[in-house]
């Protein structure tokens, strides 16, 4: 399904924490966001749902940025290329981005940013987090 800019920019606010832009999505008939949002969150319950009600692209898209390698390549397969490329930003993947900018969609580079910003914040205080940041100054040791 394809998009309007404004409900991509109310989805990014709404990774944000702006709660008024989720009313907003499920209030504009984008109800597929709202759950999208919930499960790049890890709520298992969104995801099912939006595979039950067929919005594939964004349950792919969702599984991809969980590192789901199979969901990246349906999204590149079935020409989804704004979600893929939004995937590798996600990743650090710096020539995504420039695509995305190529092709005036800023929007999608400023709601993976806040995606990826959001996991950022999400992975720093788990348990994981901590054990994977720590396990890296260790390899690197003291000294650069």
């Amino acid at each position: 399904m394809n998009y309007s800019k404004e409900a991509i920019i109310k989805l990014t606010e709404f990774v944000k924490g702006d709660k008024e832009a989720g009313k907003w999505l499920v209030d504009n008939n984008f109800k597929e966001l709202e759950l999208l949002y919930y499960a790049l969150k890890g709520y298992d319950g969104a995801l099912r749902e939006l595979k039950d009600k067929k919005y594939y692209e964004a349950a792919a898209f969702a599984t991809a940025v969980r590192g789901n390698a199979k969901a990246f390549n349906w999204l590149v397969q079935n020409k989804k290329y704004e979600w893929a490329a939004m995937v590798r930003v996600i990743n650090k993947k710096q020539d995504a981005a420039l695509w995305l900018q190529k092709h005036n969609l800023y929007h999608y580079l400023a709601l993976a940013i806040a995606i990826n910003t959001e996991l950022i914040i999400e992975n720093e205080g788990d348990v994981f987090g901590m054990l994977t940041r720590m396990l890296k100054k260790l390899v690197r040791g003291p000294f650069r």
